[in-house]
């Protein structure tokens, strides 16, 4: 019977789950908007995907909640920026923490998190676990936002990805 129930498991012929979770991004105006929640207040958050973009980035959307690609409205996101730099951002409206890191690499699966430590003021990333920057920044309070949880593209319409995002996760904690 054991044998049997190995053989079966074997020839299963059905794709992988990850396979099915992951979404594929052309570039041109596509997202998944998770709607106005997740907001942040002054707790500690991390967010966090596993992307396989495929081109080298102007600024690649990969999840978050905040209008722009740059500047610093409020709000939290993770990105590949130009250059295909991973770039984390956390910011209140007034003042912003950036970090733009290391070169995520084209055409493979990495696992990419970000996280915002409301009592140092310090945004981490990260790349397949292991950290790659920080940037502690006085005076950001507030990551709360109207503008929707994005995947695959700014708030503003604007940095959109090219190629697959999966298991786009928000953790109120930094993990």
């Amino acid at each position: 019977m054991r044998f049997l129930l190995f053989v079966l498991l074997c020839l299963n012929l059905t794709p992988p789950v990850w396979a099915e979770a992951s979404r594929n991004f052309d570039g041109a105006n596509d997202n998944v908007s998770f709607g106005n929640n997740l907001d942040v207040t002054t707790n500690d958050v991390s967010w966090c995907a596993w992307v396989n973009l495929t081109e080298d980035a102007k600024a690649d959307t990969i999840a978050g909640k905040k209008n722009s690609a740059g500047g610093t409205d409020a709000g939290y996101h993770i990105r590949q920026a130009t250059g295909d730099q991973l770039n984390c951002r956390a910011g209140d409206g007034a003042q912003e923490a950036t970090i733009a890191s290391t070169d995520l690499p084209d055409g493979s699966w990495q696992f990419v998190c970000c996280t915002w430590n409301a009592t140092t003021e310090t945004v981490t990333s990260y790349l397949n676990v292991s950290t790659t920057a920080s940037n502690t920044t006085a005076n950001v309070d507030s990551l709360t936002t109207t503008s929707s949880f994005l995947s695959g593209e700014a708030g503003a319409g604007t940095a959109d990805a090219t190629g697959l995002i999966a298991y786009v996760g928000v953790y109120l904690s930094t993990v």
